[in-house]
């Protein structure tokens, strides 16, 4: 009910809020303060930021040696609805952008020089743009829409001293939590909100923020740590207790699940021995495929050079074969040559087989020519016996040969 309550209030313009009782030193403080009955004017008008707005407010031409920018809303003036045009104010260090319409916080964070930013009294429902201002000392955004505090404020804005949150719409006190990495925050606003309505807000705020001074604008007393410190100490320890038993139980996890990667790890190594084994008897096998290959070459080479020396025997007992058929066939010649040999005559015939003639064996070896000549047998004279004889000889030779040649191309 609280909730829609606040919702409900928030959908009424800015100038309607109430606003929490805080020091006027946590809030901007613009010269001329605007009027309600200025604000709830129907015209509702807006202005922007230019260049020639930011030298008429600062009296300055050069912006790189602005050093604060006052552009709060005065009387009279329109008011601001987006951040804008200010890259280049590189060296600002204060920027005060309260009572305006601002719904969103951007193009601020290229200014890492910034230390003071005052953004009261808009329409900005979330915290966003601000990670990279590390230098940022004082961040005003009371009087917004405001509903949880980003996790990252705590962690990246350690420079922060003074937050005034004051009037937003911060339902939880575990925002706050998120605010203890802040060692040097000493002042911090939070009335106004949903969550002020809780009991013990106040001990929780002072037992978690250690380091504040102020809480709302009032200092905060010896009494009121003490009385944190007795209501939420026990809190703290068991939440402790159970933090720790959850790292235990995590802990117990991360040692489970170490021991795996063990057994994995061992089973995997096993698995490279073995890898490795195998990969060692494949290496000898084939170096001894290797060597193996190399003798079949060189065998291989012998009995090619086997093989062409029995085609080349092959060759010349084909071609002494076919001599030998053609001498068969002109045996005997069957005339009487005369040959002289002191005119370069030679004793064999103009024949072109293997022999130029070939002898009669069964010539008279008791006969002698009565010259220089050559005597050859007609084969008129030459009975029939002899020529079956001389017939049969030529066949065993010839049937010597071909099974010479058989042999020949067995073995090739």
């Amino acid at each position: 009910m609280k909730k829609t309550l606040a919702k409900k209030n928030v959908k009424e313009s800015s100038s309607d809020r109430k606003l929490p009782n805080i020091p006027a030193s946590k809030l901007a403080s613009p010269p001329k303060a605007v009027s309600a009955s200025k604000e709830e004017s129907p015209r509702n008008l807006v202005r922007y930021i230019s260049e020639d707005a930011i030298k008429s407010r600062t009296k300055k031409d050069d912006l790189k040696n602005v050093l604060l920018l006052d552009l709060a809303l005065r009387e009279g003036e329109k008011k601001i609805k987006y951040i804008e045009k200010l890259e280049d104010v590189t060296r600002l260090q204060v920027l005060r952008l309260g009572f305006n319409q601002i719904q969103k916080i951007e193009n601020v964070d290229h200014l890492v020089k910034l230390r003071e930013l005052d953004l009261s009294c808009n329409c900005i429902d979330k915290i966003e743009g601000l990670e990279t201002l590390v230098h940022l000392q004082v961040l005003n955004i009371s009087s917004n829409l405001i509903e949880t505090i980003p996790a990252w404020l705590g962690k990246k804005l350690k420079a922060l001293r003074e937050i005034n949150l004051a009037a937003n719409l911060i339902f939880s006190l575990h925002d706050i939590y998120k605010l203890r990495g802040l060692k040097d925050l000493i002042a911090f606003s939070i009335a106004g909100n949903p969550l002020c309505d809780l009991a013990h807000y106040k001990l929780f705020i002072v037992f978690h923020l250690r380091y504040l001074t102020h809480l709302d604008g009032e200092p905060i007393s010896a009494a009121l740590r003490q009385e944190a410190q007795a209501r939420f100490a026990q809190d703290e320890i068991e939440n402790f207790e159970m933090q720790l038993e959850k790292e235990e139980k995590r802990l117990h996890d991360l040692e489970g699940d170490h021991n795996k990667s063990l057994a994995d790890f061992e089973k995997s190594q096993k698995k490279i021995k073995k890898l490795e084994a195998k990969t060692s008897r494949y290496e000898e096998q084939v170096e001894g495929l290797q060597h193996e290959l190399e003798a079949k070459n060189e065998l291989l080479k012998r009995k090619m050079a086997e093989l062409n020396k029995t085609c080349q025997k092959q060759f010349r007992l084909e071609q002494e074969l076919a001599f030998h058929k053609i001498d068969a066939k002109f045996e005997p010649l069957g005339q009487l040559m005369e040959v002289d040999e002191i005119e370069g005559g030679t004793e064999e015939s103009s024949y072109i087989g293997q022999a130029g003639y070939r002898r009669n064996p069964l010539m008279d070896p008791h006969h002698t020519p009565r010259s220089k000549t050559l005597g050859y047998h007609r084969s008129s004279d030459i009975s029939p016996e002899m020529q079956r004889n001389l017939h049969g000889n030529l066949d065993a030779e010839l049937a010597e040969k071909e099974n010479q040649i058989e042999k020949g191309k067995r073995l090739s």
